[in-house]
């Protein structure tokens, strides 16, 4: 649906600025009548398709985007009018234009599941699910308070994996940039005094300044042509694929392993769980809820769930026989279906896998620093060991 800016004067001289969807020009200007404001001009938006950067949302909007239009909801303030200032006073631009769209669909008489589905790059499938049974079944407020608390719980979630990983990361750049600075700009010049000695080179020492001599003669073309490959490969490669190639990657090492199926089990439950007390169907939640994770190898099961589910068989048992979902899991499933309390059992399995990915993540920052620091001595020790073991020849050779 194309955007449309527009400029309108309001009632008491004051003069709005800001951009909706709409299907035409004229029901721009209808919603705008209907607020109460006279249009004084009405833009098509041009927009490249083709490179359209949009300032993401961050699960910390979403969060607080749910909480406060559960808090709307509960104090029967006008939906419409609660939705206008909030869009006032986000800074975020892409939220704020969904949320003048969610303000004109709303006065045009349309769902917010209608609406907010029409970004499923912000507002994902489990999203949209909740939303629409709210709507369906008249508990629209408590939806989006489960949907707050889901956002917050993966809020925190991603923010200790970003915090365990920044360390790690911080070396790897310093240890690529140094390895830059040492062979474009110190191998040549200790190359060169070498050569002035005409002394036979260990090969370690005779291949590290071949390497530094080889990327100085020719920096002006492998450092623009790496700078185009990576842009080409960031446009080029599809995300999904590339994001799926990597996570099956991460999910079968011995240290990443753990945590990311950890971290799958953790989002499946939340998810499923958030999404049968909304209301949701256990066939469609599961299909829902399996495609939060980052497996593909569970991925894949999905409409195996579903098949099953639909012949009857429990849930517990569909996941015991999959030989994926650890003993936990199934046996606690199992006592949610014999009590009748499933949903409230798979956010404390949720929970529980949550805190204990968290832990493994804070383990494993322990144990990669000190392995980083002895890679980063091996290859100072090998860097000085391929300069000073032709030093010491030299020496020998004058004491001879």
């Amino acid at each position: 649906m194309p955007t449309y800016d527009y400029r309108a004067l309001s009632e008491d001289g004051t003069i709005n600025t800001a951009s909706v969807t709409a299907k035409s020009e004229e029901e721009v200007g209808l919603a705008l009548s209907q607020k109460g404001l006279t249009p004084i001009y009405i833009k098509l938006r041009k927009q490249n398709k083709k490179f359209d950067f949009v300032r993401s949302v961050s699960l910390l909007d979403k969060s607080s985007f749910t909480r406060y239009m559960s808090l709307m909801l509960a104090s029967g303030l006008s939906m419409s009018q609660g939705i206008d200032s909030l869009a006032e006073d986000t800074k975020n631009p892409t939220m704020r234009k969904i949320l003048n769209d969610l303000a004109y669909g709303l006065k045009s008489g349309k769902k917010v599941s209608e609406i907010l589905g029409r970004y499923p790059n912000v507002f994902d499938e489990a999203f949209i699910a909740m939303i629409k049974a709210g709507e369906a079944s008249g508990t629209l407020e408590e939806a989006f308070s489960y949907l707050s608390d889901k956002l917050r719980s993966e809020y925190e979630l991603q923010r200790n994996i970003k915090g365990a990983m920044v360390y790690p990361i911080v070396i790897f750049i310093a240890l690529i940039l140094m390895g830059f600075v040492l062979v474009v700009f110190v191998l040549p010049r200790i190359g060169g005094v070498f050569k002035t000695m005409d002394i036979d080179l260990p090969l370690p020492t005779l291949i590290m300044l071949n390497a530094g001599e080889f990327t100085q003669e020719h920096l002006f073309i492998i450092l623009p042509s790496t700078i185009v490959g990576l842009v080409l490969a960031w446009f080029l490669v599809p995300r999904n694929k590339l994001k799926t190639v990597v996570n099956g990657l991460l999910a079968n090492m011995p240290i990443t392993g753990s945590i990311i199926r950890r971290i799958d089990y953790a989002r499946l439950t939340r998810t499923l769980g958030v999404l049968l007390k909304s209301g949701v169907s256990i066939t469609e939640a599961i299909s829902i809820a399996v495609s939060t994770v980052s497996q593909p190898k569970l991925k894949a099961m999905a409409p195996m769930f579903r098949k099953r589910l639909l012949k009857g068989v429990e849930l517990s048992r569909i996941l015991k026989e999959t030989k994926i979902f650890p003993s936990f899991i199934t046996q606690m499933l199992t006592v949610g279906e014999k009590s009748g309390n499933l949903e409230d059992v798979l956010a404390e399995v949720g929970a529980y896998y949550a805190e204990e990915a968290e832990s493994d993540l804070k383990n494993i920052s322990q144990v990669i620093e000190p392995i980083l620091v002895l890679v980063v001595g091996i290859l100072v020790g090998l860097l000085v060991i391929s300069i000073i073991a032709p030093i010491y020849k030299l020496i020998g050779d004058l004491q001879i």
